[in-house]
């Protein structure tokens, strides 16, 4: 199920992002999150978020492993082993009080499933622009790569927002605004 999400947005940083070296490389005028698995996809009306509107991931139970359910986004440029890979997204527990989390993921569509970024992100429910980022150990082809967040890990509900990713050279930092931020696990060696 693919639910467009409207914007005006987290594109707080799309502006400065643009100006500095970093490259946008997913839809930065029209973040849709897409989905597989065992899960239940709906809009959430938020005034609090940018756009107004959510994407509420409701995950019945905890899956086998924790990416037998994802919400997925779509990246159209490529990603070069050693570039800067930030993830960024808004997102929140749906569950007033009740933590949540999700596995965030840049990387090919294909097998092997080669990770550009990947890292777990603990949700609270107040609405935070969250980022994942690190230095890509691989390379993703154009077209090749797919943002994923994995859900199944928990019973769980997940409220998204908008979101963006971005690749730079080392030496600056990302203009996105990033609330949050963990290291990728999925790390180039030197």
């Amino acid at each position: 199920m693919q639910l467009s999400i409207g914007i005006a947005v987290a594109l707080m940083g799309a502006v400065a992002a643009q100006a500095s070296s970093e490259q946008i490389i997913s839809d930065a005028q029209r973040p849709v999150w897409g989905s597989y698995g065992d899960i239940k996809v709906s809009r959430l009306s938020e005034p609090k978020a940018p756009g107004g509107t959510l994407v509420r991931i409701s995950v019945p139970r905890a899956g086998a492993n924790f990416w037998d359910s994802s919400a997925t986004g779509a990246i159209s440029k490529a990603v070069k082993k050693g570039d800067i890979v930030t993830i960024g997204f808004f997102a929140r527990s749906g569950e007033p009080g009740k933590p949540a989390w999700v596995n965030a993921v840049v990387g090919s569509v294909t097998p092997p499933f080669k990770a550009a970024a990947v890292g777990r992100v603990e949700l609270d429910d107040e609405i935070r622009f969250h980022c994942v980022e690190g230095i890509s150990p691989v390379d993703v082809g154009d077209k090749q790569g797919r943002l994923t967040l994995h859900v199944a890990g928990a019973k769980q509900v997940v409220d998204l927002g908008p979101y963006m990713v971005t690749t730079r050279a080392s030496g600056s930092e990302t203009q996105l605004p990033c609330a949050r931020k963990v290291k990728s696990s999925a790390q180039a060696t030197n």
